[in-house]
């Protein structure tokens, strides 16, 4: 556990050591800013309301911003490093395959998870100010924010299987994007069987926030996604344990 702990703040720090993600979290920032001025504002052409506004972009982090990113980083961190014979380095540094592999991961949940809610807390900031303090409920969105660390973890999970079989990162992340565009496809397109796919509770904080919550509906959601991310990391572990570097 404790290798698995210095993997994990050696990937953050590797992250947060790139322009690029600052950079993209810059520009969700700026979307989300944006957002709420073109929103936000009486008498514009897009309105929000200022109730709803910080779900609306935790919809935008869930079905946008987290997978495409846990996509990039994914296969940043396992994809193009395998490619670069980076990680046999990584391995000597008495971390097992399988403690480098969801050490990589967990920094990856660590970063989608501060960019949700640095995302929220900027359209919360803005919903506050717009509408006042007794308009929003705070604890509501704090709440939605700490259960989509579910959902986030389930896509990374799905990111990284994806990451241990391609060989290099410009194919994870387009096989990741068919991947995820195939999923949400076949949940739209057969809806019978939404219910059993991952990517139909991307937005599982949307059970929590009405005044009747199903409860049935809400651990059926939990056990899928827990079940698939479980089922996600077994495989990636067997494939990254046989991979050569």
């Amino acid at each position: 556990m404790n290798t698995l702990c210095i993997c994990s703040k050696n990937e953050i720090y590797k992250i947060f050591q790139r322009k690029k993600y600052w950079i993209i979290l810059t520009v969700t920032l700026g979307i989300t800013v944006c957002g709420a001025l073109i929103g936000l504002i009486s008498n514009s052409i897009i309105s929000f309301s200022s109730q709803n506004y910080p779900y609306v972009i935790l919809s935008l982090c869930c079905y946008v911003f987290v997978p495409f990113t846990a996509l990039m980083l994914s296969s940043d961190l396992i994809s193009s490093e395998c490619e670069r014979n980076e990680l046999r380095f990584l391995l000597t540094k008495h971390a097992s395959r399988t403690e480098l592999l969801f050490g990589k991961l967990a920094a990856v949940i660590v970063y989608e998870f501060f960019l949700t809610a640095a995302n929220v807390i900027a359209a919360l900031i803005f919903s506050l100010i717009f509408s006042g303090f007794t308009s929003v409920n705070i604890f509501a969105v704090l709440m939605s924010v700490v259960i989509t660390v579910i959902p986030i973890a389930a896509f990374v999970s799905f990111a990284g299987i994806i990451s241990v079989f391609c060989k290099n990162g410009i194919s994870a992340f387009g096989m990741g994007v068919a991947a995820y565009g195939g999923f949400t496809l076949l949940g739209l397109v057969f809806s019978k069987i939404s219910s059993s796919i991952f990517t139909s509770y991307l937005t599982l904080y949307k059970m929590i926030i009405g005044q009747n919550v199903p409860v049935f509906r809400l651990f059926l959601g939990i056990g899928v996604l827990l079940g698939f991310s479980l089922l996600f990391l077994s495989a990636a572990s067997m494939k990254f344990e046989k991979r050569e570097f």
